[in-house]
């Protein structure tokens, strides 16, 4: 809900999360400053606001306004007022109570960030079953809390704090923070924010993983091989990353809802599944995440399930899940993945086009070559 005084507030001062300057590529589209319809090829920024549809204004109209230009310059060098994000409202309360009194003055991140890091609030809600026939038998069920998925707010704290340029505080307190906590930076689309977590935590090379891993495209087998092998090679990130990814999910897609916004421009990286091939980095180690453990353990007829909205996010995520253990049986020769091979590929035939896209069967020939 939005106070009173934001209600007031010009929209043009509000935070943006999308700016972009680019020709515009549809028609139809009215400028948000005059009402004037614009034409294809006009010169014009494409923005966002945290609630709303897109908008669009010339940029010549856009640059002349003194409330967008100072916003601009606000949104590209990360220098917002902590108390520009007043009206936003987080379920964590550990978050909210801070947010709604900060001040440049007064806040105090270091013990912000440790309460959103250690207060543990709800997590993604997820079923394994087996279906035989028209019968489907529940094995285990980690069940839905009225909290919800609430763990990843503390992803938006983050971008909060980062646009309003207190990434040198957040890395300062990292040292008190959980050990998987630098992970959650690594979501955002930044390189220089990316090289810096990669030298904290010592790992060579991690920052262009990430972008490999966070690729707005579907990755052809080599690459996926680069992430399975890195992970490999960098058994303490596994076991950081699998912390990571279980408290937070964001590794999970859904179509039907947003688990992250992608809205946020640092974050649009997450749409359409691309988020979900941070999981090969756990390839070799199922036992890192509890659902790679679990369905293995279950067998090849397991499955994510689940028609609610609740449980709806892991299922349309799971040829990801799956492609991960028969990576893992090839790379172990184990007997077991034609088992797996039959079920996802032939018998789950829903997932046949999801296991295309993700070349699965041509990682699994690569990666019984390694074995």
């Amino acid at each position: 809900m939005e106070t009173i005084d934001e209600q007031r507030r010009s929209w043009k001062s509000r935070p943006l999360i999308w700016l972009e300057r680019r020709p515009l590529r549809r028609q139809l589209m009215q400028d948000e400053l005059n009402r004037q319809y614009l034409r294809k090829g006009d010169d014009v920024y494409l923005f966002r606001l945290y609630s709303g549809k897109e908008k669009v204004a010339k940029a010549e109209l856009f640059d002349a306004d003194p409330e967008l230009a100072a916003n601009k310059e606000k949104y590209e060098h990360d220098a917002y007022d902590i108390r520009d994000y007043s009206f936003l409202t987080f379920q964590i309360r550990a978050i909210r109570d801070v947010l709604a009194t900060a001040t440049p003055e007064n806040l105090d991140i270091p013990a912000l960030l440790r309460a959103a890091a250690t207060t543990r609030n709800g997590e993604l809600p997820y079923r394994i079953s087996i279906r035989r026939g028209e019968q489907e038998t529940l094995l285990y069920e980690k069940k839905y809390r009225v909290d919800g998925d609430k763990n990843l707010e503390v992803l938006y704290l983050l971008y909060i704090l980062k646009k309003c340029g207190y990434m040198d505080a957040i890395f300062n307190a990292l040292p008190e923070l959980p050990d998987d906590f630098p992970l959650l930076l690594m979501c955002f689309a930044d390189a220089a924010i990316r090289r810096r977590v990669e030298d904290y935590m010592c790992i060579p090379g991690l920052a262009a993983m990430y972008a490999l891993a966070f690729a707005p495209r579907h990755l052809n087998v080599r690459d996926q091989l680069k992430l399975a092998e890195f992970g490999r090679g960098n058994p303490r990130f596994q076991e950081l990353l699998g912390i990571s990814l279980y408290r937070y999910g964001y590794h999970i897609y859904c179509p039907y809802f947003y688990v992250l916004n992608t809205d946020i421009q640092e974050l649009h990286h997450f749409r359409a599944a691309f988020c979900s091939d941070v999981l090969l980095f756990l390839l070799s180690a199922p036992e890192t995440l509890p659902q790679l453990r679990q369905l293995l353990d279950y067998g090849a007829e397991a499955y994510l399930s689940g028609s609610s909205m609740a449980y709806i996010a892991f299922p349309t995520s799971s040829p990801f899940f799956t492609r991960n253990i028969m990576g893992y049986l090839a790379l172990n020769n184990d007997a077991r993945l034609a088992d797996w091979l039959h079920q996802e590929l032939v018998e789950k035939t829903w997932f046949a086009k999801d296991h295309k896209i993700l070349k699965t069967a041509d990682l699994i020939a690569a990666l019984q070559k390694l074995a």
